[in-house]
């Protein structure tokens, strides 16, 4: 994990909705699951209503190689352990993500929707360019809370957030993932 990851992760804690509740690297499916698949996907952030009507689980996809990768595992997991209908899985891919694998990941929450998945995504940081992203990534996490353009990333993780809740008012029938047509 980077540290724009882990900075990104603070900044959702740190503007949390009032209801709802913030955790990092939160394992969304049983232990027991988790031993008989070999692996245990883990939200980047999840967030939940205090209540228990909505859970959001949210994928940072700031530069992997294959950002399709946690698609595959939440929905991989979610067969064999199926998510209660209030779980929306949300990818958030920055424009360090290249054009192919930005589409590859949206067509894969077509997937994830058809396996029965609440599933979404969106842009991550959509402010900034993919090279301003990868210098940003490269940061310590005390460089980023220090450098000015920290503002501007405090501003997108409040964007993103406030954006996140929305989400869950639109029907997954009627919203299509994002395909990007434009070069990065």
């Amino acid at each position: 994990m980077g540290s724009l990851t882990a900075f990104l992760q603070r900044g959702f804690a740190r503007a949390c909705p009032r209801g709802w509740v913030c955790s990092a690297e939160q394992a969304v499916i049983s232990q027991h699951m988790g031993l008989r698949l070999g692996y245990v996907p883990r939200a980047d952030v999840l967030l939940a209503r205090r209540d228990g009507t909505a859970r959001l689980w949210i994928e940072f996809e700031v530069s992997r190689a294959d950002p399709v990768a946690h698609h595959a595992k939440f929905a991989t997991a979610n067969l064999f352990e199926p998510r209660p209908d209030t779980d929306t899985f949300v990818s958030m891919v920055s424009a360090h993500i290249d054009r192919g694998r930005h589409n590859l990941a949206a067509s894969t929450i077509y997937l994830m929707r058809a396996s029965g998945m609440s599933a979404f995504q969106t842009l991550l940081l959509p402010q900034l360019r993919g090279d301003e992203i990868r210098a940003l990534n490269h940061c310590t996490l005390v460089e980023l809370i220090a450098r000015p353009p920290s503002m501007l990333l405090w501003r997108s993780i409040e964007q993103s957030r406030s954006r996140a809740p929305l989400l869950l008012r639109k029907s997954t029938a009627s919203t299509s993932p994002a395909i990007s047509s434009k070069s990065c």
